[in-house]
């Protein structure tokens, strides 16, 4: 008679077993699920901040210059077509002129109004704007930029 208790208690020890497993291997699941967001969020901040400072030297590069992008392009590197400022980086960001090797890219564009001079510079990354800033330079009277 003590065999088949034992049994029957081993049993029971078995599926308690089997519980605290699967509970354990669920919150594992979890815990594995939260550490692959926290990467792919701290991925997509990385992107914003460098997209942000990498725009926002192409603008003050841009207003020291006048708006001229000839100028910020030969500060700062990139080409200027069609008064188009361009910019390649790679996905560590680091400059690029190789547009195939290029992870992400910078558009710097200007747009006269009457006296103001508005300078844009968006960042993509496979196509979608990951920033897009904008700034503007008051124009004097005689279409020169005034300082």
């Amino acid at each position: 008679m003590s065999q088949t208790a034992g049994r029957r208690h081993s049993g029971a020890f078995l599926i308690e077993l089997i519980i605290v497993i699967l509970f354990f291997a669920c919150a594992g699941a979890v815990c594995l699920n939260l550490f692959a967001a926290a990467s792919n969020t701290g991925d997509r901040a990385t992107d914003l901040t460098q997209a942000t400072l990498q725009a926002q030297t192409v603008l003050e590069q841009s207003k020291a210059s006048r708006g001229d992008f000839a100028q910020v392009a030969a500060m700062g590197g990139g080409a200027v077509q069609d008064g188009r400022l361009t910019i390649y980086f790679d996905s560590q960001w680091q400059q690029t002129s190789d547009r195939d090797r290029a992870a992400y890219t910078l558009t710097a564009t200007t747009e006269t109004n009457d006296s103001l001079c508005r300078i844009r510079a968006s960042v993509q990354k496979d196509g979608a704007d990951i920033c897009s800033l904008q700034t503007a330079l008051y124009i004097g009277a005689s279409g020169e930029v005034a300082s």
